[in-house]
């Protein structure tokens, strides 16, 4: 086993599946605390209830789940992970792009919010606590929809 993640905490954003849910999985096995965020709460559950078993038989750190509503939701997150383990080493952005029509398409703004703010919001939540103990990695994925 890779020990590179042992006491490592890493949100995760888009793990019910694709890449964020590789990731999750990785990053478990490897001994991360993850904290698992998703819009799809039914297959986040269902990974967190299958990477808390495997925790069990190991002894690495807690695996979390939470759904992503809001930009609000994903800072809180940050900040009950930062208190709960005194430390956020990683956000892991694994989130679908999602297309739209015309400007003024009310698609649009959704396509806005997800595919521009959402990245934006959520590195803006995970700097404050990574420029504070001076360390921390941000990794953006995007779906292929997002070349569309």
């Amino acid at each position: 086993m890779n020990t590179n993640f042992v006491g490592k905490v890493v949100v995760i954003t888009g793990a019910s599946s694709g890449l964020g849910e590789v990731a999750a999985r990785l990053l478990s096995a490897q001994g991360a605390s993850v904290a698992l965020g998703a819009r799809r709460v039914d297959r986040l559950k269902s990974l967190a209830d299958e990477l808390i078993k495997g925790w069990r038989q190991s002894t690495h750190g807690r695996n979390r789940r939470y759904q992503l509503r809001s930009r609000k939701t994903v800072g809180r997150r940050s900040r009950v992970e930062t208190r709960a383990h005194r430390r956020l080493d990683q956000q892991r952005r694994a989130n679908a792009a999602v297309t739209a029509g015309a400007p003024q398409d009310r698609r649009w703004d959704r396509m806005i919010d997800v595919n521009s703010k959402g990245v934006l919001y959520g590195i803006a939540t995970a700097l404050p606590y990574m420029k504070q103990q001076k360390a921390g990695h941000i990794i953006s994925v995007s779906s292929v929809a997002g070349h569309k």
